[in-house]
């Protein structure tokens, strides 16, 4: 049976998709939506569809795993591109920003939660996720402020020591 251009040769279609894209894979780099459902074998027409959602995460996921974040800033909603190198620690220090005030927002929740008439157990364990909550929010804060992170030592000590 000889196969087609257009015919999947691996699965799943995210992977044939990234195999064909690997080669032109390059920091600032751009692709159209049109490109990607023609990769995956999906109607451009259905790209809000779970169908295409998956397959579109599970390419931009592999896409990552080679060193690349992926954005559609700036494309008009014709596609997406690689970020510049230049652009990449902005896009994680905004990201890990948000997770820090996630966290801290979360665990301020929980402290307004009443734990009149909860089980002891469900009421400790509001406590347990209230105070990992801010401690994860406090510590992501203060490592985003500083300008030198702590030696990777001094901080598995200071982990440890919480554990205890």
């Amino acid at each position: 049976m000889e196969s087609d251009d257009h015919e999947t040769s691996v699965w799943p279609p995210h992977r044939h998709a990234f195999e064909q894209l690997e080669e032109r894979l390059g920091y600032g780099e751009q692709f159209t939506w049109h490109e990607v459902c023609d990769l995956l074998e999906i109607n451009p027409a259905k790209r809000d569809s779970w169908v295409f959602l998956q397959e579109w995460l599970g390419l931009k996921h592999a896409i990552e795993n080679e060193g690349f974040l992926v954005t559609e800033r700036g494309m008009n909603g014709k596609g997406f591109r690689l970020l510049l190198r230049e652009e990449m620690a902005a896009r994680v220090r905004a990201s890990e920003n948000r997770k820090a005030d996630d966290s801290i927002r979360k665990s301020f929740v929980l402290s307004k939660v009443p734990r009149d008439d909860l089980a002891p157990e469900d009421a400790a364990a509001l406590d347990h996720w209230e105070n990992k909550a801010a401690i994860l929010g406090a510590a992501g804060k203060t490592l985003i402020r500083k300008r030198k992170v702590p030696p990777i030592e001094m901080m598995i000590k200071s982990i440890k020591a919480l554990s205890g």
